[in-house]
């Protein structure tokens, strides 16, 4: 994976469930499961930023880094990773939760909403 020589070990969807089972997944199974190992979500899904996912990167402390938009090349979406790699190392390593939309020069955290209970851990 690209990302990878950026860095960034990664693993994903694919290789932790099997193609099929990526495919299938909901983001409200997956995401407790992945938050509870303590990685880190990088996404360019938007539906993250609301509804049951967002109450589950929220709930379980998920720690998330999400491309601005879906319809973003491969090559901008590499090197937006690339040109914020320190500021996602760095706001990794705190807890969660935590969503971080990567602009071009900036990231920017979208809050939880008030109200979801966190898991205990």
């Amino acid at each position: 994976m690209a990302l990878s020589a950026c860095g960034y070990p990664l693993r994903t969807m694919a290789e932790e469930y099997g193609e099929a089972t990526a495919q299938e997944l909901l983001d409200v199974d997956w995401i407790p499961e992945v938050a509870s190992r303590g990685w880190v979500i990088f996404s360019k899904d938007e539906g993250l930023k609301s509804g049951d996912e967002l109450n589950a990167i929220c709930a379980n402390e998920a720690r998330v880094f999400l491309l601005p938009s879906q319809s973003m090349r491969e090559a901008e979406q590499i090197e937006r990773f690339r040109v914020h790699r320190f500021r996602i190392a760095l706001k990794a390593a705190k807890r969660g939760p935590s969503i971080h939309i990567l602009h071009p020069k900036a990231l920017d955290r979208f809050e939880c909403p008030t109200g979801v209970e966190t898991t205990e851990k």
